[in-house]
């Protein structure tokens, strides 16, 4: 998966927005996928098919580079792990990101300093812009289930000295029963 806020070469969608498009009041930002990139989404996302993705983005200034907050929503399609069925996910995830220029050095490398644990955690700006598309594909993909169950439906499973269901032959036990039936013939067919 690329860093949050890079834009996915797989996928022709980009909406970068610089610093200097973001005015110091702010910015509002609403984004929706168009349907030719959706295949290209689903494929990256390993689901059926997406068939929906909206973002909704709040741009600001924050320090030296920008924050984005808000929320992305979608709809997907992916196969139940239990029943292989077809199920609709609606997805729905809040973004709140800040993002800054001065985490790359001259020679584009990406610079970590500080606290990981800081309780303003940065994702690194691509020159000058973070591209809003890009932001919106990772956070449809961050709320993908990845193990999709169709309601109701669960694992069969069988505990010992369960009666709810008839008991199967043994396998063994038949194979033992042929082995022994073939001993039989052998022995009658000899004398």
């Amino acid at each position: 998966m690329n860093k949050i806020g890079k834009p996915h070469h797989a996928i022709d969608w980009t909406a970068p927005i610089t610093l200097d498009e973001v005015p110091e009041a702010g910015r509002h930002v609403e984004l929706v996928a168009p349907e030719a990139v959706l295949p290209a989404i689903a494929t990256l996302a390993a689901v059926n098919t997406v068939d929906r993705l909206v973002a909704h983005f709040e741009v600001s200034h924050r320090g030296d580079g920008l924050r984005v907050a808000g929320r992305v929503e979608g709809k997907v399609v992916q196969t139940c792990v239990v029943s292989l069925e077809p199920l609709v996910n609606e997805i729905s995830e809040d973004v709140d990101l800040t993002f800054s220029p001065s985490l790359r050095s001259d020679e584009g490398d990406i610079e970590v300093s500080g606290d990981p644990d800081h309780s303003d955690p940065r994702e690194p700006m691509i020159g000058r812009s973070v591209d809003l598309a890009a932001v919106a594909v990772e956070f449809l993909m961050l709320g993908i289930d990845p193990y999709p169950r169709k309601s109701g439906v669960e694992f069969a499973t069988r505990t010992a000295g369960d009666t709810s269901e008839p008991d199967r032959p043994n396998p063994f036990a038949v194979l033992e029963a042929l082995k022994q039936g073939a001993g039989k013939g052998k022995g009658k067919g000899g004398s």
